[in-house]
């Protein structure tokens, strides 16, 4: 098992992973086949809190994952189309209080990345409310795409009608991925 870390920006973003200043948020980020270097089974996907807070927070998402060709959003319609079956965790993320640094998801359903194609990955959160919560990102130019509002919950499955806010951004969290290489590597 590898640990592939993606980022090592230092400066903070609530726009990834999810939109952190918003009740509701569905974001999509991109990261490129030649940042992770090889194929494997993913299974754990972690994200780096940039401060302590004093309470928890726990979030319910859904955390999708798909081998895609685009190295990029070109605008707020070219967002990555997502079914159910992209899903590869679904439930409550509790970001601890007291920490910072990693903060890890288990995969439900580990993620087959076939290593030639970038990887995307989105997460919807869809908990009422908001705590801010700031996460270390590096620059990538339209790496990430979020839809959000505090009122209007983004469906995965029908981005197009979504009538909330909606941004590209270059604010792509920095990301830890654990991966059993294939095979042949």
């Amino acid at each position: 098992i590898v640990n592939v870390n993606v980022g090592n920006g230092t400066a903070t973003s609530y726009y990834t992973p999810f939109y952190s200043l918003y009740g509701y948020s569905f974001s999509e980020m991109l990261y490129n086949v030649e940042e992770i270097g090889f194929g494997g089974t993913i299974g754990f996907v972690s994200f780096y809190l940039s401060q302590t807070y004093t309470e928890a927070q726990t979030n319910e998402i859904s955390l999708y994952m798909k081998n895609v060709s685009r190295e990029s959003f070109s605008s707020t319609t070219d967002y990555e189309a997502v079914t159910a079956n992209d899903i590869v965790y679904s439930g409550q993320w509790t970001i601890p209080a007291d920490t910072t640094g990693l903060i890890t998801i288990e995969l439900d359903t580990p993620f087959e990345y076939d290593g030639t194609s970038n990887l995307m990955i989105a997460i919807h959160e869809n908990t009422s409310g908001y705590s801010t919560r700031y996460f270390y990102y590096t620059s990538a130019t339209d790496a990430a795409i979020s839809f959000h509002s505090d009122s209007s919950d983004p469906d995965p499955y029908n981005l197009g009608s979504y009538g909330g806010n909606k941004y590209t951004s270059s604010n792509r969290a920095n990301i830890r991925m654990e991966i059993m290489p294939n095979g042949n590597n």
